[in-house]
């Protein structure tokens, strides 16, 4: 049989459909082609400015359309290296630094999925240095060990790895500050009462209103409550030295145990309670308006029988104001020991003085509600003299017994006594 050239070729023809299906063609009818322009390209490459290209080998659409690689390197899984094994380049070779991990130069000294050598991929959330997976902190954090930690805010490790806060501390921008304080540069202070950082750090209160009280600045209010006990003479000697000092006092004799919410507390700057030798629970109305009038701002100064008051299960609202406890009681003549140098209450007084008459005081050395020890007495089995300057008005409490009685037990005639009773009610007046 046969064949012409015609038929030959027709053959022929068929026999490479499969082929010609499966290559590259310039017949936009042959089988797989895509229409020019049309960007339909073959499983593998991408359609880059009308044409089809494999972005992972092509030098000139390297990675994407149109990133040419640089002289002296060329493409190679879709990166452009030196050497490589795209189009004619030849063999991969990597830079000086740089291992070769299958198809890519790896820098195994900081590549998390090359750490130390090819095989070693580094956890999720670890990164690489100097060819050991490790942890990797945010901006924001420091690494103590293996951990990250903020070192503004966290107490375990506050301001730097080794610095713990004590448990009744907080760490604010990393100072260990108490848990009413706030750090104001490297300073731990109150904002509801620093007059030089009142409401904020930095804002400082003067002119007619130089007091910081609640976080708002304030003038002084030298208005004076005398809640005074059955003593008047006492009473009397107490408010001409307060007189004398520039405050304004209102007395009420008995008050005490008697005062009943009038006049009103709220309108004064300090209240006094002095407690004297025959102790009676005071209503309730009247501890109320005590109460209200710190938390408004109004200072609070009381002595010995406060203590007695509570641990007689008296006094039950003001209780949260007393600062010191009851365990006894003790007569006899007092020495109290400044231990807060500087503290305006000791302001003309001698570092340690002992009273010239005989005194009742409070034995039991434990400070509560958040006070303060300023004093030492060595007949009160501790504190003298507690303090507590924080939310709402300033409080004193101070352990002699004040008035007691008329005769060998007034304390109003011991200048010490009186100048330390008159700078207590000055500092809670926020008028010193």
């Amino acid at each position: 049989m046969k064949w012409s050239l015609a038929a030959f070729a027709s053959v022929a023809c068929v026999a490479v459909t499969v082929a010609c299906a499966t290559g590259t063609t310039d017949n936009p009818n042959a089988p797989g082609a895509s229409p020019p322009g049309a960007g339909g390209c073959e499983t593998g490459k991408t359609s880059c400015n009308d044409g089809c290209v494999s972005l992972l080998e092509d030098n000139g659409n390297c990675g994407t359309c149109g990133h040419v690689c640089p002289g002296g390197e060329s493409c190679s899984d879709g990166k452009c290296i030196r050497g490589g094994t795209g189009g004619d380049a030849g063999p991969l070779s990597c830079t000086a630094g740089r291992v070769h991990c299958g198809s890519t130069c790896a820098d195994t000294e900081n590549d998390p999925a090359h750490c130390g050598s090819c095989a070693n991929a580094c956890p999720h959330g670890m990164g690489c240095l100097r060819g050991s997976c490790t942890t990797v902190c945010s901006a924001s954090q420091v690494k103590c060990g293996q951990s990250c930690y903020d070192v503004s805010s966290d107490a375990l490790h506050c301001g730097s790895c080794s610095n713990a806060c004590t448990s009744n501390q907080v760490c604010t921008s990393g100072i260990c500050c108490g848990a009413m304080q706030t750090a104001c540069g490297t300073a731990c202070v109150d904002l509801a009462t620093s007059a030089d950082n009142c409401g904020a750090c930095g804002a400082r209160c003067t002119g007619a209103a130089p007091f910081c009280a609640q976080g708002s600045c304030k003038s002084c209010n030298a208005g004076v409550l005398l809640l005074g006990d059955e003593s008047t003479t006492g009473n009397q000697a107490l408010a001409a030295a307060l007189t004398s000092a520039g405050l304004h006092v209102t007395t009420v004799d008995k008050g005490a145990s008697q005062y009943a919410g009038t006049p009103a507390a709220s309108g004064f700057g300090v209240i006094i309670v002095s407690d004297g030798s025959t102790p009676a629970d005071m209503p309730t109305v009247g501890q109320s308006a005590i109460v209200s009038a710190q938390q408004g701002g109004a200072g609070v100064v009381m002595t010995e029988w406060a203590a007695y008051e509570v641990s007689s299960n008296a006094w039950t609202t003001l209780a949260q104001l007393v600062l010191l406890k009851r365990d006894s009681g003790n007569t006899g003549t007092l020495t109290f020991t400044l231990e807060a140098t500087g503290h305006p209450i000791w302001t003309g007084l001698p570092t340690s003085f002992t009273t010239v008459n005989t005194m009742g005081t409070n034995v039991g050395a434990t400070v509560q509600n958040g006070g303060t020890r300023i004093a030492g007495c060595s007949q009160c089995g501790g504190a003298g003299v507690v303090v507590k300057d924080g939310a709402g008005g300033r409080l004193v409490q101070i352990a002699h017994a004040a008035n007691y009685s008329t005769g060998a037990q007034a304390w109003t005639n011991d200048a010490n006594v009186r100048q330390m009773m008159v700078n207590a009610v000055r500092w809670a007046s926020r008028c010193q």
